[in-house]
């Protein structure tokens, strides 16, 4: 089968993957159809010449040796013009091939260097997540260190307060029955008595007279049991 320059550029090529650069494709295509078309004319045109040798040669035997030699070299000259396309057509697919191939190639190096570029950010950013929870964890762990240390603080200065406060009420108790129990000052007449009564929302329980079998009654100091009811209150809040 005779293969014409029309036959090349109307030749299609189905997609493959890792194949040709079709603009590649296309313009070597166009050139080889542009050499074989160019020597499919000068062939052409050599064997028109040989015709018109051939017809001379018939009608003029003593140039017959001249036109076979005539004839010979445009055989040769078509044949070393049909050579040299094809050699020029190899080369140019060669040379396709390879810039192909180093195209996929420099493809492929870009895609490990991105996806290598990928693998580090990540690396980066979960080594970044990582060192910043443990950093907050620190810090929440140093704020509940200072949390206990100063609830313990608390606790020991509430509870040195309230034996302060214990010790304190429980040295006016006794002193102030003791008072009472031996009748110690004046006789208080009933004048006096109604004046130092005062109020009747004012007034403190009174330790009761001690017989001759009874113990004296400690007179508690009202704001001082409250006091201590309301430490202790706070003591309850603390532990709960």
């Amino acid at each position: 089968m005779d293969l014409t320059a029309r036959d090349i550029n109307e030749k299609q090529f189905h997609d493959a993957w890792r194949g040709y650069n079709q603009a590649e494709v296309d313009d070597f295509l166009d050139k080889v159809a542009e050499a074989l078309d160019t020597a499919l004319r000068e062939r052409d045109t050599f064997r028109r010449r040989a015709g018109e040798l051939e017809q001379a040669v018939a009608t003029s035997r003593d140039t017959e040796e001249m036109l076979k030699k005539t004839l010979l070299t445009a055989q040769q000259a078509a044949e070393e013009a049909i050579s040299k396309a094809k050699a020029k057509a190899e080369q140019l697919v060669t040379e396709a091939e390879e810039r192909a191939n180093v195209a996929n190639e420099e493809a492929r190096q870009r895609l490990l260097t991105i996806e290598e570029e990928m693998r580090q950010k990540n690396a980066d950013a979960e080594r970044r997540h990582a060192a910043k929870k443990h950093e907050y964890e620190v810090a929440i762990e140093k704020l509940r260190s200072v949390e206990s240390e100063i609830e313990q603080r608390l606790r020991a200065f509430l509870e040195q307060q309230m034996a302060a406060l214990e010790q304190l009420v429980a040295a006016e108790v006794p002193s102030g029955a003791k008072e009472r129990s031996k009748g110690v000052g004046p006789p208080e007449t009933p004048g006096d008595a109604r004046r130092s009564a005062g109020p009747a929302s004012e007034q403190r329980p009174r330790a009761r007279p001690a017989g001759p079998n009874t113990e004296p009654v400690p007179v508690v100091d009202a704001d001082a049991a409250a006091q201590r009811r309301g430490v202790r209150g706070l003591f309850s809040r603390d532990e709960a």
